[in-house]
């Protein structure tokens, strides 16, 4: 019986390895740099004042099966502004979060390397700051929906529950909130002329699927 027992139990396992995991529990982190494309507002452009952001991301979700993934995210980049946007002794930054939902389904359930496309909506909240030798000076702040983003990756397994890949996160949206800092007052500012932006967000991904 014990013979029989054992091969069975052996062969059970590798099939279960060979399937890798099914529904459960996933944690991602990501690293990736963002592009902007478009306007805060018309006439009031992204490109010329943000060349780029540094953006790490949080995934927190589910897999319902070994395809398709379920899940919340949250992004909190620092932004590299433009050269001439600060003028001399002004110490100019900015900061980028992102929050929302998404789906995402991830092809050949078998294999150890995973093609997977996503899609998603969420809020995002954008704000450029000045600062004269470390005091804070005042800063503009936009906030607005991310009407949808879509991912495009490859995951590669790298141990039972881990997989590592690269992606490409590409979003669309548009602010329709904006308020002026300076010092402990803020102004609102009503936003007539609204314009869409995007974001081109290559990077790459660390998934544990539990």
């Amino acid at each position: 019986m014990l013979l029989l027992i054992v091969p069975a139990a052996a062969a059970q396992g590798a099939a279960s390895d060979k399937k890798g995991t099914g529904s459960g529990i996933a944690v991602g982190v990501r690293g990736s740099y963002g592009v902007p494309i478009g306007d805060f507002y018309e006439g009031f452009s992204m490109d010329e004042r943000i060349s780029g952001v540094f953006a790490p991301q949080v995934d927190m979700g589910y897999f319902v099966n070994a395809n398709v993934y379920l899940g919340l995210y949250g992004q909190f980049g620092i932004a590299r502004l433009q050269p001439d946007v600060c003028p001399t002794g002004v110490d100019c930054g900015g900061r980028v979060l992102r929050f929302g939902v998404d789906v995402s389904y991830h092809f050949f359930s078998d294999s150890s390397v995973r093609p997977w496309l996503g899609a998603g909506i969420g809020y995002e909240f954008t704000r450029l700051d000045a600062s004269v030798e470390g005091t804070h000076q005042g800063s503009g702040n936009y906030k607005g929906l991310e009407f949808a983003h879509v991912d495009f990756g490859m995951d590669f397994k790298v141990h039972a529950h881990v997989w590592v890949g690269p992606f490409l996160t590409a979003t669309a949206g548009q602010f329709s909130r904006a308020s002026l800092t300076a010092g402990p007052w803020e102004v609102p500012v009503d936003i007539e002329s609204k314009s869409p932006h995007f974001w081109l967000q290559p990077g790459l991904r660390l998934q544990v699927r539990l």
